[in-house]
């Protein structure tokens, strides 16, 4: 196996990881748009350090329990 196979594999199941994470949430009646927004929020927040916090206790909450973000974008 070679390391990108490796990063393949890894890939592929921290995103069958997810995607089970999100149905349960779903399922549990967390509405769709709140779990888009926080994707999103999340993103934007790894976007703006440049990588993946280790810790997410220090960074700007705002910007990823903002609820504009999701209606700014579907209007």
């Amino acid at each position: 196996m070679t390391e990108l196979d490796l990063d393949n594999a890894q890939f592929e199941a921290t995103a069958r990881d997810l995607e089970a994470w999100l149905g349960a949430q779903a399922e549990q009646g967390v509405p769709e748009l709140v779990l888009v927004g926080l994707l999103r929020g999340y993103a934007d927040e790894i976007q703006d350090q440049g990588y993946v916090p280790r810790s997410w206790r220090n960074l700007n909450r705002a910007s990823i329990d903002e609820p504009q973000s999701i209606k700014s974008t579907h209007r």
